[in-house]
């Protein structure tokens, strides 16, 4: 078994020889001077100069010429730069790459700024770059990637660092964890994971500004989820007066595939209002097949079926808000959404049961299933300034989804010489209203330059109705089967507090700390059952952060948080999904919640960043583990508590500049697992290595053409307590 001390060990190793290192990269710096003059060669006082990384184009740092033209960047590291100057109305300059050496002293040429550029042909454009690392978070800019363009929200996850998604279990990984939380503008959206998952099939990716992964959230972020947060933040207009934009694209890929989006926003005074409408379409062919084996007393039975489904998927969305300064301390905001996602499925399924080698039986089955989601929400949110540096902030929110998932089967069934034995129809319904009720306030306060903190409590409120029903046809009579027919109601409440502090260790080293406290009562009742699930418990949630900017080329963070998981309305609630006749899905009332210690180490060279992370998780929720009952070769999936799992991860992220017009950026990532769980009694442990890779490669064209290729590849990985 792997055990976490050495593991601790070795990250504090590996953090104490970066810093080791690099401070002799300290005594590896050189300085770059120069001079800006225009045409007739005379000195420009208070250009802009400013010093780039060579790989992206980022910036080291910038100064001002002086009186006589003069600049100079002092005490720059060992590496490749980049020279940008700018003057009002004077053309723009750009170096070529320039390489540092130790204690180099570098006298550049003078700098030619042309004169002639007029005030109306000036433009200004930044780029950010494609990943951002943060104290607490690895900022994902969407609108700087190209290949985001046209596409959907879901597909822009799956290109980012670490992020799996399971599209036949709907299910959404981090970093190989299950039980992340998906925030939309810093809040969150409170459903699902598998209406999450279509919510963001139908989210434009054109929407979105940029998405950050919080892998180690700190406290004033919801204990929820051992594998922290999404957020996607969405474009924001802030011109005056009315305006909009609009985007529209097609596509096919075995099936076609189309979206479009219209955003009006209008801005006065004190008033600003905003809205958006997007909509998708896609009707993408799947393939799933399912294998299974039983060796039961001396006799081998062989099960396998394949599926071809033909989905159509149909979203829409729809955003309105406002917002209104009352003065210059209190501004108030109003937010509306809406959104109705239909996804429409008929599939064929061939299966055959061979025993001991010998062809048994054979089945056909053909099915067509609906899965629509509708949800509206409410939020009032007001922001209240308190004296020079304080700020409350109140947010209410109401939210309300519905899920109909009505299912129809139609089942052949045929002997080994294909003579038709009996044909079979059968239904199933499952309906699914959810309540949520929020209420949060948050008061932060900068206690100096160096000090922040902040505060806060939250109540939220949720009640769930599941009814579930499967009928079979006999004798053109439709009747219930009892196995599969119950009605459940779920409410949950959960109060939380938190408390955190930031602040600064001299210029160079912040500190971050924070508790947060949560209690949850639970409560599941079902018709047949009575009261099934009857659970409160509280805990305590630390986090710690530290981060030290070493130079402006290098930087190290280390953190660490204290998760939770815990079960879903759907992992809990009674519920029974046919794959075949003798494959279904099921809910498991008995989930227990999972309690996750998370460990994180990154650093940053320039643009290089590599993050290193541990985590260890008892009572692992996992989803859609598979039992088979022997005697009858039925295969039920449920959702189970593992005994633990670990993880180790470890993320690089590499750019690579090759010319002016030419330009990569490279993820790496690779993880281990290790999972224990029982299983009849035995003891089961797994352990497997597993790796991502992604590329995006960007080209400069002339005429302001762009082109952009994005690629990547996830190896098989654990699930549970299977492969």
């Amino acid at each position: 078994m792997f055990k976490p001390q050495p593991v601790l060990f070795k990250l504090i190793t590996v953090s104490l020889f970066i810093i080791v290192c690099q401070k002799s990269l300290l005594y590896s710096q050189g300085n770059l001077k120069g001079k800006v003059i225009d045409d007739n060669q005379e000195a420009l006082a208070y250009a802009n100069v400013l010093l780039l990384n060579s790989i992206d184009s980022s910036l080291i740092r910038g100064e001002l010429t002086d009186d006589g033209g003069n600049y100079i960047f002092q005490a720059v590291d060992q590496g490749s730069y980049l020279i940008s100057s700018s003057y009002l109305g004077y053309s723009d300059y750009y170096s070529e790459v320039i390489n540092i050496s130790n204690n180099q002293d570098l006298r550049m040429d003078d700098i030619i700024l042309s004169e002639g550029v007029s005030l109306d042909e000036v433009q200004v454009v930044a780029k950010k770059a494609l990943f951002e690392q943060k104290i607490d978070r690895l900022v994902v800019n969407v609108a700087s990637s190209l290949t985001s363009a046209g596409g959907t929200a879901l597909e822009v996850l799956e290109k980012s660092p670490g992020v799996i998604v399971n599209r036949q279990s709907n299910n959404i990984s981090l970093v190989g964890k299950d039980g992340l939380s998906v925030m939309i503008n810093g809040k969150l959206t409170y459903q699902p994971v598998e209406s999450i998952i279509q919510m963001l099939e139908g989210m434009p990716s054109d929407n979105i500004e940029s998405i950050e992964i919080i892998t180690t959230p700190p406290a004033n972020f919801d204990a929820e989820g051992n594998a922290g947060f999404i957020n996607i933040i969405l474009k924001e207009r802030t011109d005056m007066g009315l305006n909009g934009n609009w985007s529209a694209s097609v596509g096919y890929g075995r099936g076609e595939t189309a979206s479009a989006n219209l955003g009006l926003n209008y801005r006065k005074d004190k008033l600003n209002i905003f809205s958006n409408y997007s909509y998708t379409r896609m009707a993408q062919e799947q393939f799933f097949y399912n294998y299974r084996k039983v060796d039961f007393e001396n006799t081998i039975t062989e099960s396998e079926v394949s599926t071809n489904r033909e989905p159509n998927e149909n979203n829409h969305n729809i955003r309105l808000g406002l917002d209104y300064e009352l003065s210059d301390n209190t501004i108030v905001g109003l937010l509306f959404g809406a959104y109705n996602n239909r996804w429409a499925m008929d599939a064929n399924n061939f299966g055959m049961t061979t025993i001991n080698n010998t062809l048994d039986s054979r089945l056909s089955l053909v099915n067509d299933e609906v899965n629509e989601w509708k949800h509206f929400m409410s939020n009032i949110n007001i922001e209240q300034k308190i004296g020079s540096s304080g700020k409350l902030n109140l947010n209410l929110d109401y939210l309300l989804y519905e899920d109909d998932n009505p299912t129809n089967y139609t089942t052949e069934f045929f002997d080994a010489d294909d003579v038709l034995l009996k044909l079979e129809e059968t239904r199933s319904r499952k309906l699914t209203p959810i309540n949520i009720k929020v209420a949060q306030v948050d008061y932060s306060n900068t206690i100096n330059e160096n000090i922040n903190f902040l505060t806060g409590f939250k109540i939220a409120s949720s009640e769930f109705t599941n009814d579930v029903s499967v009928e079979i046809k006999e004798n053109n009579e439709w009747n219930f089967i009892d196995q599969f027919t119950n009605e459940s109601d779920l409410k949950e409440n959960i109060l939380a507090a938190f408390a955190s502090v930031d602040f600064k260790i001299k210029d160079n080293n912040t500190f971050k700390a924070g508790l947060r406290y949560e209690h949850t009562d639970s409560k599941l009742n079902t018709i047949k059952e009575g009261s099934v699930v009857d659970r409160q418990f509280g805990a305590l949630f630390p986090s710690v952060f530290y981060s030290r900017k070493i130079n402006d080329e290098q930087s190290l963070n280390l953190s660490y948080s204290r998760r939770i998981t815990r079960p879903t309305f759907n992992d809990m609630a009674p519920f029974a999904i046919f794959l075949d006749p003798n494959t279904f899905f099921f809910g498991n009332a008995s989930l227990q919640p999972a309690i996750a210690n998370n460990y994180k180490v990154d650093y940053r060279l320039n643009s290089y960043m590599l993050s290193v992370q541990y985590s260890k998780e008892d009572s692992t929720i996992s989803r859609f583990q598979d039992r088979v009952t022997l005697n009858t070769n039925q295969q039920a999936y449920e959702p189970v508590n593992l005994s633990n799992t670990e993880n180790i991860s470890a993320n690089l992220s590499v750019p690579v500049y090759i010319g002016n017009n030419w330009t990569m950026q490279n993820n790496f990532l690779f993880l281990w697992s290790q999972t224990e769980s029982y299983y009849d009694d035995d003891l089961i442990k797994l352990s497997n290595k597993s790796y991502n890779i992604s590329t995006t490669q960007t080209w400069l064209l002339e005429n302001d053409f762009s082109l952009e290729l994005n690629a990547f590849y996830n190896s098989p990985s654990i699930s549970g307590r299977s492969t």
